[in-house]
């Protein structure tokens, strides 16, 4: 075997355990990119940190291999978005992919929105409703199920976080929107109740996300690039290490008998557990090497959660 295919096959078998950054492309669904990146990498565990609908495009993280026990620790990252919004008409999947089920006449560019002032009351933390045409379970079933069958899902207003906000009138019925937000939080139903309190309805027109966590665009690559790198042998140029995904947390470094004794399973008394607030933190040896997620307690010990063999 010559040295390409030595170095692709050592890329293949021991390196994916590795985060990477995919521009999704426009109709594909989330679950389409995760089936073709198993595809293309070999890697059959594969799992993203915040989906993105078919319509939407932009910055989609994934985890590869041992990647994946860390997801609950990143799909928490704030998120933008930038896209646009259409004024007048209301779909029912709040977006231009569905159905028009109201027209409103718009006001003209001659009138003053004071988007400023309705930016304002959608910042902080609001209540807000999901699109009907949602993933969310209602009592086992999907929303999107339950509103294919013709019947109205319950949905309650939930909790979410919107940090950032900015409105621009591009045209008399189109404003550009920029957001900064946290999990859970739908720009589709963002793009409704906009519409709604301007007092034209509106939806979504396009979307793309433009940062995820520590992310952006110019971290992320097309599944053809990523695939041209793979038959290259290059993938390893595109891959990020694991931890890379949670540097929110913070970090603990442990000599090496510790750090033998977290490999072990075994808990070591620390200086960091002697706060007696309890804390999540990322863990690395004396040479950098990076150990893994591990909690301290009120108990005056450093306890390994989640230990990487890489």
């Amino acid at each position: 075997m010559n040295s390409s295919g030595d170095k692709k096959d050592k890329t293949t078998i021991t390196s994916l355990n590795s985060l990477l950054v995919v521009d999704k492309e426009r109709d594909w669904t989330s679950h389409d990119v995760v089936a073709r990146m198993r595809g293309i990498t070999g890697q059959r565990r594969i799992g993203h940190t915040g989906s993105l609908d078919p319509a939407a495009t932009g910055v989609m993280l994934l985890c590869l291999g041992q990647a994946t026990r860390l997801v609950e620790y990143m799909v928490h990252s704030k998120k933008c978005y930038e896209g646009e919004i259409v004024l007048g008409i209301t779909t029912d999947t709040d977006d231009a992919e569905g159905i028009p089920i109201r027209n409103i006449s718009v006001p003209s560019m001659d009138e003053n929105l004071d988007l400023e002032k309705i930016c304002s009351k959608f910042l902080g933390t609001i209540q807000q409703v999901p699109p009907i045409y949602s993933a969310i379970k209602i009592r086992g079933q999907r929303a999107y199920s339950i509103a294919r069958s013709g019947k109205k899902p319950d949905l309650k207003p939930r909790a979410v976080s919107i940090y950032e906000l900015k409105l621009i009138r591009k045209s008399f019925n189109r404003l550009s929107v920029f957001v900064t937000c946290g999990p859970g939080m739908y720009v589709r139903s963002l793009a409704r109740d906009i519409g709604t309190t301007i007092g034209t309805g509106g939806h979504l027109g396009s979307l793309r996300r433009i940062t995820n966590g520590s992310f952006n665009l110019e971290d992320a690559h097309t599944l053809s690039e990523i695939e041209d790198l793979m038959k290259q042998g290059r993938i390893g140029e595109v891959l990020i290490d694991l931890d890379k995904g949670i540097l929110n947390l913070e970090t603990l470094v442990v000599a090496m008998p510790e750090a033998r004794n977290l490999r072990n399973g075994q808990s070591i008394a620390h200086a960091a557990a002697l706060s007696k607030i309890p804390r999540i933190m990322r863990c690395y040896d004396e040479e950098d090497h990076f150990l893994g997620i591990v909690q301290s307690r009120d108990d005056g010990f450093v306890h390994p959660k989640k230990i990487f063999s890489l």
